[in-house]
């Protein structure tokens, strides 16, 4: 009878520790799928947050440093002056509103620049109501597009 109830004891404490196991597995799954769900709605929210392009109006408004997507604004000049500080290039930017800004940006101007279909720059509005840029990219035309645009 004690050979009986020692593999009764031991079969208990086997399902026992298979069944603890088995708790602990699921909720480790629970918390691993948790942690993907969470870790999917961050990446969804910041995705979201950058693919969004400002304007000049919310750049405005906001106060911080934006990135605003435009075009070169054809009824003005562009500037490219050399002071004691630095190279200080000042232009004129439309955005996708047809708000034209005044632009400075101290450093060298982008090779193409005059010929660029789309500037990209990164900064803010200062006191003057004039947009700092402090980076500045440029998209030149394709020279593997066609007259026709194919």
């Amino acid at each position: 009878m004690s050979d009986f109830r020692w593999r009764l004891n031991y079969l208990w404490a086997v399902f026992l520790i298979q069944f603890l196991i088995m708790q602990s597995r699921k909720v480790i799954l629970v918390i691993g799928l948790i942690s993907i769900a969470l870790g999917m709605a961050y990446i969804f929210a910041t995705t979201a947050e950058v693919s969004s392009n400002p304007t000049f109006a919310e750049a405005r408004q906001s106060g911080k440093t934006q990135k605003v997507i435009g075009e070169l604004s054809s009824n003005h000049k562009v500037l490219d002056t050399i002071t004691e500080e630095g190279e200080l290039v000042k232009f004129h930017l439309t955005d996708d509103n047809k708000e034209t800004v005044q632009v400075e940006y101290w450093g060298s101007k982008p090779y193409q620049f005059e010929n660029s279909e789309q500037i990209t720059v990164t900064g803010y509005f200062d006191s003057r109501d004039l947009f700092v840029a402090e980076e500045i990219l440029i998209k030149c035309p394709s020279k593997y597009e066609g007259t026709d645009g194919v």
